[in-house]
């Protein structure tokens, strides 16, 4: 499902009800804030919300289990939620633009196919 550059403040409630959603793309929006029903979303795998106003990710994100790509570039986050380590099947996420300046712990271990290309050229990746 395809909301990019609809000028939206927040998700659509109607958008937590679709269970059966494997992809969200929210790209340039003005989102401030991803709320906790973003878990109803059990069978998403993909969750694009680039060029927004986000400055956190919410600790629920990681009960998405079946997220393989998440793409937060250009938002005002500095940090990752520690939860983030329980999506086993993430491959791809896109940090570029954001304030975070090192790479979590846990990242450094995982087999991502796309965390030093999109990563932001500021953060230490030790």
């Amino acid at each position: 499902m395809n909301f990019d550059g609809w000028g939206l403040e927040s998700i659509p409630q109607e958008v937590f009800e679709l269970k059966n959603l494997k992809s969200l793309s929210l790209e340039f929006n003005q989102i401030t804030e991803i709320p906790k029903d973003i878990s109803n979303l059990t069978s998403l795998k993909y969750l694009d919300v680039d060029y927004n106003q986000l400055t956190v990710l919410p600790e629920i994100i990681g009960e998405m289990r079946l997220l393989k790509s998440l793409g937060i570039m250009y938002n005002n986050i500095s940090s990752l939620p520690i939860s983030i380590k329980n999506l086993k099947n993430l491959k791809h996420i896109y940090l570029r633009g954001t304030k975070i300046t090192q790479a979590p712990e846990f990242l450094k271990d995982w087999a991502l196919d796309e965390l030093t290309k999109t990563i932001s050229p500021h953060i230490k990746k030790d």
